[in-house]
């Protein structure tokens, strides 16, 4: 069981990229631009991830925008 008390460590892509500002970045026209490495496969997870950064920042839902990973498919040789 864990300690409560204990805080837990960074997960994995977090602590690979620790700096806060490869996930998150404030356009100049106020827009709020939320980095993942997830992908987009019909779960949602773009809309979650908006719903909680604009939750997490106290902003509203239509200043955030949410950029998932991209893959770039390439011909065999």
């Amino acid at each position: 069981m864990s300690d409560p008390a204990r805080p837990r460590g960074l997960g994995s892509s977090l602590a690979r990229n620790p700096d806060l500002d490869t996930w998150i970045r404030i356009e100049p026209n106020g827009t709020i631009v939320l980095r993942t490495g997830k992908a987009e496969l019909g779960q949602g997870i773009r809309s979650a991830i908006a719903r909680i950064g604009a939750d997490g920042l106290d902003v509203s839902l239509v200043r955030i925008r949410v950029v998932l990973a991209h893959w770039v498919a390439r011909m065999p040789a």
